[in-house]
Parts: structure tokens; sequence; C-alpha cells
């Protein structure tokens, strides 16, 4: 299929406040913000494409068959996949400078705890003059939970802190960020040699609770860290590691539901690390390079760069 996306529907006000002055270089493509609840037949037969977070619609009742979502998570578009496939739409998400943001998070994060600056801001808020351990990441063994390009930039900037990175994945298959790459369910020893491990998995039905307590029970004192579904922990198998000495601290920013209600246990947990999901917050800049790169490449007939495989889900 021949794509040359000229009329691009904006179904949340946000998203209407910015693209179309970032995009007025262009010249021959016209934006219609209308919110989800008013859209009507006219605006859906008058769109080629879609910008957005969350499309309402089935792509069948539409003539709309570029759909750019403004993240590079697409957990909200899952189920529109069988109707994207039997219409042969694409689907594109956002990435630009989200993996580098998300892996300086984990960075800042894993380092601050190794340092113990969770302690000394105690210690100050006491007006205590104390000086703990004199801990260091340089001899620690780091393993990535997904390799793709998240976790591969995860690993290349953690890699001058520490002495190895090893990932695992579902295939096993080598990426060039990592010492080691081996599949999930032939891990050998690497989680109970790992000091910390992060979590950089997406939300798919395969992935529901696959850090579970088999994962946690093969650690030994490491930090765990997620930066990528709540969905993907077993929120129990966590809890657990971390009462049993499995885990010495947990840095997380995503949940299985959020926001955390107030009297959810992660928040008074002195192991855990609560972040309200910001590791990787959509910018507008990154919205629009991605916008722009994958309507080039789909004006020109070439495959977008930011093209979602809908068989494998991410």
């Amino acid at each position: 299929m021949t794509l040359y996306p000229k009329k691009v529907l904006l179904t949340e006000e946000y998203f209407a406040e910015f693209m179309p002055a970032a995009t007025e270089e262009i010249g021959d493509i016209e934006f219609r913000f209308v919110p989800s609840d008013q859209l009507s037949d006219e605006d859906l037969n008058w769109a080629d494409s879609w910008l957005g977070f969350q499309f309402p619609v089935k792509p069948s009742e539409t003539s709309i068959r570029w759909y750019h979502s403004a993240t590079d998570g697409i957990d909200r578009m899952h189920w529109l996949y069988d109707d994207l496939r039997e219409t042969g739409s694409v689907l594109t998400n956002t990435v630009a400078s989200m993996p580098h943001r998300m892996a300086e998070f984990v960075v800042a994060g894993v380092l601050g705890i190794v340092r113990e600056f969770p302690q000394y801001r105690e210690l100050q808020r006491r007006a205590e003059w104390k000086r703990l351990g004199n801990s260091t990441a340089i001899n620690m063994n780091v393993v990535v939970i997904g390799t793709g390009h998240i976790g591969s930039e995860v690993a290349r900037l953690l890699r001058p802190f520490v002495a190895r990175v090893d990932g695992l994945s579902r295939s096993g298959r080598a990426k060039p960020a990592f010492d080691e790459v081996r599949a999930l369910d032939s891990r050998g020893n690497l989680l109970s040699q790992a000091d910390v491990v992060v979590a950089v998995l997406p939300h798919t039905p395969e992935s529901k609770n696959i850090v579970n307590e088999q994962i946690f029970g093969e650690l030994n004192d490491a930090i765990f860290v997620n930066i990528g579904r709540g969905t993907t922990v077993d929120d129990v198998a966590l809890r657990h590691a971390l009462e049993e000495g499995h885990l010495t601290h947990a840095l997380l920013d995503v949940f299985d539901h959020e926001p955390l209600s107030s009297d959810d246990w992660h928040w008074m947990n002195p192991k855990v690390t609560v972040m309200p999901h910001i590791s990787g917050l959509t910018r507008n800049d990154d919205i629009v390079a991605d916008f722009m790169a994958n309507l080039t490449a789909l004006r020109n007939g070439e495959v977008p760069p930011n093209r979602i495989d809908l068989d494998s889900w991410y």
C-alpha cells in the first residue's frame, strides 16, 4: 500500500496546540482537532492519518490508514491490532530521545542507591553528620531484561560505571551494547550473579507477570529497577523478594495500577522508591521529530523507521 498522508486527525487538544505550527514548513498537510466523543463519520472519512495517545474507533470504520502513537509504549492501541492488520494500516510510535532519558533515569537511580543517597537525605533531615558505607558500582554485574532500543541504551549508559552488563530477551539474540545476551528461559546463572536487574519490558499478552517468584528467587541482595510496564512484574512476588532479602531495594517507575492509591504498600516500604511514571515522559520535540520522520518515509514509499510489528506487539 502506498500512503501519502495529508489529512491528520487529532483527537486530543494537547496536540492541536503545537503540531500545526511545528509542521507548517511541510505545506501540504492539514490537521483537524475533534475530541474523541465528538467524532462524526465525516471526520473519520476526511482523515487519512491520526496522531495521539489512544484512538477510539476501529480502523475499519474510518479512512485512516496511518496511526502515529505519541508515546513509545503502544498498549492503548493493542485492542485495535486485529483491525489494523485486516485494513493494512500502518502503526508507528514516538521514540526519539526517550531511550536516552530513560537510561539517564536508571543510571541516576542506581548510582544514587549504591552511593546511599536516600540514607544521606534522611541524615540531612535529622541534621546528623555521619558517614555510612564506602560502596561503589565498579565491580557490579548488571542484567537488563529486555534488550530493545531502550534496554540497549540503558546498557550503553551504565557500562562506564559497572563491571559488565548482560541482557535477557525472548530470543537471546546478541546485541552490541551487551557483554552477553541469553534467552530468558536459558539464562543459566546470570541472575544469581547480578547486583542490579533492570526490567525494560513492554506490555504484551506474553509478558504479564513474567518477572515472577522464580526470577526474584534467583537474586541475592540485588537492586531491582522497573521502567517497562507494571504489568510485567508480579507485585506479590516483588514484595516477598524485598522481605526475604533477595532484593535490597526496588526503584519503580511503573505499576500495574496507576496512580497508586494512598494506602498502597509501596509508599511506606523503606526499600522501595516510588516514581510516578516519569522516566521517559513524552516531549513535544520528540513527537514532532518522529512524526516528521515517519511521514517522510511513507511519502517516499519507504518503510517508516518506527513501524510497529503488529505480530510481535512492539
